[in-house]
């Protein structure tokens, strides 16, 4: 039961006990005996104060009571207002509704891209597909800060001197940032992340990067969660070795590009 309702029985049950108080032998005994009319006017008066201070004192706390429960309210349905959207994606979805949500955004669009082999040797044209569109997305939003962490690896590297000049030519809000991997192994040990403005955040490729049959990706709307992943990014960005910057090659950049197009030659 309720602290409020204890009390209502308690203040319920002083009060009898005061309106009986003359017919319970064991508690008439405190009144005086023979009284006249003076006396019972004043023990009238008495017992009515005491009733109504009763009464105040139990509607003062019950009130205070109410307050203390209708606040903890309030902050349980703001709690609750606020809590995190989260859903699970597949690959599927993720292309589609990371797009929409970077042609939407209005300051920031920060990418990672950590598998060991390019995107363009895939064999899902759907992936490919999403990599030509961002590229456009990037193009069309001048005013959005559009960077990308990418594995450092041959088969990236080979997809950076194709992609650099691309970038370069038409993207100043463009800026992209290698990061090296220990290992060879196609799943990295740092978490790929992708942060839209200030609280849209997806976890990307947590088990694999395709060929996934379940859920692949981890969207959260949480801006939070926004702010602590995007300290994490800004952590491996600092890690990592810009060859784009506001679109502008820097020296590692043309020397990627100068290494496979002497490559190709």
């Amino acid at each position: 039961m309720k602290l409020s309702r204890w009390l209502l029985v308690l203040v319920f049950l002083l009060q009898i006990t005061v309106a009986l108080l003359p017919v319970v032998p064991f508690l008439a005994r405190a009144l005086p005996d023979n009284p006249n009319l003076r006396a019972i006017l004043d023990y009238q008066i008495t017992i009515f104060g005491i009733q109504f201070a009763l009464l105040t004192a139990y509607l003062g706390i019950a009130l205070w009571l109410y307050e203390s429960a209708a606040e903890n309210r309030g902050l349980k349905l703001l709690k609750a207002v606020n809590a995190p959207e989260i859903r699970q994606l597949s690959e599927h979805d993720f292309y589609e509704e990371f797009l929409r949500a970077a042609k939407r955004a209005t300051v920031r669009v920060d990418i990672m891209y950590l598998a060991l082999n390019a995107p363009d040797e895939t064999r899902h044209e759907e992936r490919r597909d999403y990599y030509v569109r961002l590229l456009r997305t990037i193009a069309s939003a001048p005013r959005v800060r559009f960077r990308r962490i990418i594995r450092n690896s041959e088969s990236n590297r080979r997809w950076l001197a194709t992609l650099l000049p691309q970038l370069a030519e038409s993207c100043a809000n463009a800026d992209v940032a290698l990061l090296k991997e220990t290992g060879r192994e196609d799943m990295p040990l740092s978490l790929s992340v992708q942060l839209v403005d200030s609280d849209q955040t997806w976890f990307v490729a947590l088990q694999t990067h395709e060929g996934s049959s379940g859920f692949r990706d981890l969207y959260v709307l949480s801006r939070d969660v926004n702010s602590a992943l995007g300290g994490y990014y800004e952590r491996l960005w600092k890690r990592s070795e810009c060859v784009l910057s506001q679109g502008r090659l820097t020296a590692e950049g043309e020397r990627i590009i100068q290494e496979f197009s002497n490559s190709a030659t």
